[in-house]
């Protein structure tokens, strides 16, 4: 009994271990996802900084609205921005979605992305015995953000490949994440990062 019980375990273990290594995510420092009018990678504003500071960097919105979300029990101010809209909870950017490359994601003095960027494919040649021809493996990559190809829909939007990684600020985790969809030409078509 004592035998089956710990193969048992191991069982499970081992079982825990594969699922959640497959659906592991990349966690995402905040410092790395300012927001940026395009062409201007000199400033930026973060989650967690104020409405004044995201009009001081990007501008006057197109309109203001007022919107309450029932499962968190709050009321949001929207910034939209020529149909990029920009989220406000108690007065600091709590989330984002990006439907143009008037605003680029990215961090100062270092990598900056924005709607229409496109997937790359990366080519490896693997050498095999001599006479035979030689493995040609392509992937693709979107800097270094983990893709998964498959059709789908999230929030609305029909989408080819998709990347889901999850935030973390200086002091931990968080329970936000930031979603990049690509449609069939491999373009990048949104960018949203929310809870």
């Amino acid at each position: 009994m004592r035998k089956k019980n710990s193969f048992l375990v191991y069982a499970i273990g081992l079982f825990a271990f594969s699922f959640t290594s497959i659906f592991a995510q990349t966690r995402i420092p905040t410092s790395s996802l300012l927001l940026m009018k395009a062409g201007d990678v000199t400033q930026g504003v973060k989650l967690g900084e104020s409405i004044g500071k995201a009009v001081q960097i990007l501008g006057q919105p197109t309109s203001i609205s007022d919107e309450y979300w029932e499962i968190d029990s709050v009321l949001v101010k929207i910034y939209n921005y020529k149909g990029n809209f920009l989220y406000f909870t108690n007065d600091v950017l709590s989330g984002f979605e990006l439907k143009d490359s008037s605003i680029q994601v990215g961090s100062i003095g270092g990598i900056t992305f924005k709607v229409k960027d496109r997937i790359t494919i990366k080519i490896k040649k693997t050498n095999r015995r001599p006479g035979l021809s030689p493995i040609i493996k392509r992937k693709k990559t979107f800097f270094d953000f983990s893709l998964v190809e498959r059709d789908g829909k999230s929030r609305g939007i029909e989408y080819s490949a998709i990347s889901v990684n999850y935030l973390s600020d200086a002091a931990a985790n968080l329970d936000s994440r930031l979603e990049l969809l690509f449609n069939s030409n491999d373009q990048l078509i949104n960018i949203s990062v929310s809870e």
